[in-house]
């Protein structure tokens, strides 16, 4: 799996899996939410509920501060991935990649 990320998208080879519209990150081209986020927690779809949070430099359970994996790793495998906030990087592992 190779990702890119350019004109806010998030392309595997050829094919769009994510699109980036203000706080929300959509499936494919569409409107489509999965995830939206709100400040440094990542919440399923445009409810309040978070699955996962950035925590310093790195991605925790829910709410708590249970480390799940570094934001530098996931960077490593996202060609201009500079550009997006650990916020963006930690949703895009959580549904793409995890």
């Amino acid at each position: 799996m190779r990702l890119e990320y350019k004109r806010e998208r998030l392309f595997d080879g050829s094919k769009t899996l994510l699109s980036f519209r203000k706080e929300k990150i959509c499936s494919g081209t569409g409107y489509t939410a999965i995830c939206t986020i709100r400040d440094k927690k990542i919440c399923d779809k445009t409810s309040y509920s978070a699955v996962c949070n950035v925590n310093r430099d790195y991605i925790c359970e829910k709410t708590g501060f249970k480390k799940l994996i570094k934001i530098n790793d996931i960077r490593k495998e996202i060609k201009n991935s500079d550009i997006l906030s650990d916020a963006h990087i930690a949703a895009i592992w959580w549904y793409i990649i995890k």
